[in-house]
């Protein structure tokens, strides 16, 4: 009889022992997946910077190469404005 009951404690104990493992097992790996979630998000977070910077950059070159190309209209505008007016004078002289 006192082996039945020995034995039998021992039985339970090792199902708590193998219940806890499990348990354990289970929050490690519950971790992981959070861990993982984690890092993906902030991939995904400095991937959005990324492109936010990279359109940033190509707004910003756009801008200066519509500025270059406003000067450059100036600067023959200017040029052309320039030459009629000597071409007058010529004219005038003539």
């Amino acid at each position: 009889m006192g082996y039945t009951l020995v034995h039998k404690a021992e039985c339970e104990l090792f199902e708590e022992g193998k219940k806890k493992k499990k348990k354990k097992k289970e929050e490690e790996e519950e971790e992981e997946e959070e861990e993982e979630e984690e890092e993906e998000e902030e991939e995904e977070e400095e991937e959005e910077e990324e492109e936010e910077e990279e359109e940033e950059e190509e707004e910003e070159e756009e801008e200066e190469e519509e500025e270059e190309e406003e000067e450059e209209e100036e600067e023959e505008e200017e040029e052309e404005e320039e030459t009629r007016k000597r071409n007058e004078i010529q004219r005038k002289e003539l």
